[in-house]
């Protein structure tokens, strides 16, 4: 784990802005919205949306926009699929809605901090993601956020934000997502 985490191109990765983890945020400027469910994806041109309960799996959060200028987002929350299956989902649907594929960013947060009963919890995905952004549209990556498996991280993502907390950050009003 150690030698990805310490990896030239992890450390690029997680030093990108555009990923900021939070502190609880004031209940009283919470968004309401659905949540993407677990391996399922959502496309669409809202300004705004999130997942949560992200622990063991991954989100990967897609950002393009039209000729337009119309921003299209794409979030996926994975359990089980490679990361570059969902990246692909995720980028074929935005192509489908108009996106310029040379403005699409890729972003990818979570994983579970290794423990003694999993010590091999995530590092796949996160190898995964480390050798794929140097051939993709991959910008930024934040792995290893929740250390315990009883907490889940919540992504709430907006153009050029994804906001990551160990608390909510939106309330949920149902779900809303297309199985991968």
């Amino acid at each position: 784990m150690a030698a990805i985490l310490n990896s030239a191109v992890y450390q690029r990765l997680s030093q990108n802005p555009e990923i900021v983890e939070v502190a609880a945020p004031d209940p009283r400027e919470m968004p309401e919205m659905p949540a993407v469910p677990m391996d399922h994806f959502l496309i669409t041109t809202r300004k705004i949306v999130g997942t949560m309960d992200v622990v063991t799996c991954f989100a990967v959060c897609c950002q393009g926009s039209r000729k337009d200028g119309e921003t299209i987002l794409g979030l996926a929350h994975s359990s089980i699929y490679p990361i570059h299956f969902v990246q692909g989902v995720l980028i074929e649907g935005m192509l489908k809605k108009g996106c310029e594929e040379s403005t699409i960013k890729t972003y990818v947060v979570g994983g579970l901090l290794p423990t003694e009963e999993e010590p091999t919890s995530c590092l796949d995905q996160e190898r995964e993601v480390i050798e794929q952004a140097e051939r993709s549209s991959i910008v930024g990556a934040r792995f290893n956020v929740v250390k315990n498996p009883d907490e889940g991280l919540s992504v709430l993502f907006t153009p050029n934000l994804i906001r990551i907390s160990k608390v909510d950050l939106f309330r949920q009003t149902g779900t809303r997502g297309i199985d991968l």
